[in-house]
């Protein structure tokens, strides 16, 4: 089974040809890693697999094609972290790693015991404890990076 296929990805912006003819193959348990320099479509790449951009070609997901995805359902399996995450200034630690629950909660997206129970294990795992009531914009960059991970 593939955890992601991509075949004749092909995306254009700005007028641009970025990504040409791009074909993937990965199978669960797999690490990649995606090398260039700067400017060569790798965040491109990424980003129009998870389908953030628009691209012609074939992208599936567990053997299901993108498309069939509501963003919910595949941010409950792929995760994404921008190489400069956005935050709105004030917001607290805790806010933002409620944020990573948001695709798993219930009806009205209202929070249970066990999301609590989860980001307070995150929050000790990632030596986050202690700056839970802190904003994000007091942090150094070396917490902000472990807050958004």
């Amino acid at each position: 089974m593939n955890l992601l296929a991509a075949s004749q990805l092909h995306v254009r912006l700005g007028g641009n040809d970025i990504l040409t003819d791009v074909a993937i193959d990965l199978r669960p348990g797999e690490i990649v890693t995606l090398i260039g320099p700067n400017g060569s479509g790798k965040t491109t790449l990424l980003r129009a697999v998870l389908g953030h951009i628009r691209t012609s070609g074939s992208v599936t997901w567990l053997e299901r094609s993108l498309g069939k995805w509501s963003s919910r359902e595949l941010a409950k399996q792929v995760a994404y972290m921008p190489q400069s995450p956005t935050f709105e200034p004030g917001d607290r630690v805790i806010e933002v790693l409620r944020l990573g629950r948001s695709p798993h909660l219930g009806l009205l997206g209202l929070e249970v015991e066990a999301d609590q129970q989860l980001i307070d294990s995150i929050a000790h795992d990632l030596e986050l404890s202690d700056l839970l009531d802190r904003r994000i914009e007091t942090l150094s960059g070396g917490q902000r990076q472990r807050v958004f991970l």
